[in-house]
């Protein structure tokens, strides 16, 4: 197998031109939230624990990176009986409603919504005509953000999870399928900006021309996401800023 030269793609300038549309991710690309989630997240679980008396033991799952619910549904799911089953569904309520109960404050306060370098003024340059936010959030909570950022008028087209074309979240491609295709323009000359692998999975899998892959981190990628970048090379970059995008 194949596999891209981490260093030098890293250092390399990512030219977008005029004719092609911008379709990027938010959280983690543009913004960075993972500080204001986590402390939610911990919030929530201690309220679940205080009320059922569960412990929930996949507090390292989330720090992985997996999704919020993901691996607490998936320990509902694992329950050894029906009354452990009903416990464990308990405590993932009163977790949600924690959770979902603080979305408007957390997308609604700037102080949440942390740029990265580069990002305001990337932005800025968008042609709203030919750029969409694409996220795994549901768009109400993206449609505040954006007011929030005063960034309403830079992206024309916002596809959350629950547009009723897109068939699931990413890595799934409808949401990217969407984007391309409310924004009229062809996959093919569309420039996704994404932060991780289920971003870019979307990504190539909606046949999107360009994915530019935004990782910030000190050690190298290593496991699945450098075999897909590496297999999917002619179409993947990675970069470490969006700084290194320029428009023309």
């Amino acid at each position: 197998m194949y596999f891209i030269c981490y260093t030098n793609v890293m250092n390399q300038t990512v030219t977008i031109n005029s004719d092609q549309a911008v379709l990027s991710d938010f959280d983690g690309t543009l913004v960075e939230t993972e500080a204001a989630k986590g402390q939610l997240f911990h919030e929530g679980v201690d309220l679940a624990q205080a009320q059922t008396e569960l412990i929930y033991p996949n507090v390292e799952s989330h720090v992985s990176g997996e999704s919020t619910t993901d691996p607490m549904i998936k320990w509902v799911e694992a329950a050894e009986n029906e009354a452990s089953r009903k416990s464990r569904q308990a405590f993932l309520e009163i977790y949600l409603a924690h959770w979902n109960g603080q979305q408007t404050e957390l997308y609604g306060s700037a102080e949440n919504l942390k740029f990265f370098p580069g990002s305001p003024g990337l932005v800025q340059q968008l042609n709203p005509e030919r750029a969409a936010l694409v996220s795994s959030n549901p768009t109400n909570r993206l449609k505040l953000a954006l007011k929030t950022l005063k960034w309403e008028s830079n992206f024309g087209t916002v596809i959350g999870y629950d547009n009723p074309q897109v068939t699931a979240k990413k890595p799934d491609p409808s949401s990217y399928r969407v984007a391309s295709q409310t924004l009229n323009h062809p996959a093919e000359q569309c420039v996704t900006i994404e932060d991780s692998l289920a971003g870019i999975t979307s990504a190539v899998g909606a046949n999107i021309g360009r994915v530019l892959l935004v990782h910030r981190g000190k050690v190298e990628i290593s496991g699945n996401l450098q075999q897909f970048v590496a297999s999917n090379a002619e179409r993947v970059s990675v970069i470490s800023s969006l700084k290194q995008i320029q428009f023309q």
